[in-house]
């Protein structure tokens, strides 16, 4: 049995039922059944689903594939300087 369209089913429903009530109690429930913001274009469902993956491999690569804390230590550690000086400070309450 083939997917029909709405447009189809109706035409369908037309031709075979002959009771006019029937048949329009019928389209009724198809037009319901069928509503026009039921259907999603094919192409925006892939493009979407696309972007999903690239945002997921993203993060992925952000999160899980980060440095290791023992690099990033070592970065920290080549970032600071390497003479720390201390002041000596002077209270007011001293002088």
């Amino acid at each position: 049995m083939a997917k029909l369209t709405k447009d189809e089913l109706i035409k369908k429903v037309s031709e075979k039922v002959t009771d006019t009530d029937l048949q329009l109690e019928l389209m009724e429930d198809i037009a319901d059944s069928f509503g026009e913001g039921d259907f999603v274009d094919k192409a925006e469902l892939d493009k979407a689903l696309q972007e999903v993956a690239d945002w997921k491999e993203k993060y992925r690569s952000r999160f899980l594939e980060a440095k290791k804390v023992e690099e990033v230590i070592e970065e920290a550690k080549e970032e600071t300087p390497e003479e720390v000086t201390e002041e000596e400070v002077i209270d007011i309450q001293e002088i």
